[in-house]
């Protein structure tokens, strides 16, 4: 959130806001438990505000909001599961990064194969 000021918010579109929150809270691939932003500048609060009336309730609770730097991060995430680059234990970014893309292409011929994706309707 470092350099992020009210005209980036002013440049947001309605539509788009809430197309996005849609696709967030409705069609996202995987089940997030909360975003955390980091870095918040103090009037965060007042774009959560504006922003409420197009986020639902269950996703608006899982916003957390870290003013004071990652020490309000690490109450939330444990240390040992953060990057190095946020002060964690994990690895660096490009580590992980390339370990995940590893383990995709692993599983690249389970995951092109169409018969996985379908569903079961039993």
């Amino acid at each position: 959130m470092e350099g992020i000021t009210m005209k980036h918010v002013a440049a947001l579109s309605m539509g788009t806001l809430s197309v996005f929150f849609k696709y967030i809270y409705q069609a996202f691939p995987s089940r997030m438990h909360a975003v955390q932003l980091i870095n918040c500048p103090s009037y965060i609060n007042k774009i959560l505000g504006f922003l409420r009336p197009f986020m639902s309730r269950e996703l608006y609770d899982m916003v957390k909001c870290h003013t004071n730097g990652l020490e309000g991060l690490y109450e939330s995430i444990p240390r040992e599961i953060l990057p190095k680059e946020y002060g964690g234990n994990a690895g660096t970014m490009a580590e992980l990064s390339s370990e995940f893309r590893n383990k995709v292409l692993e599983m690249k011929e389970l995951l092109m194969d169409p018969e996985y994706w379908t569903v079961q309707k039993s």
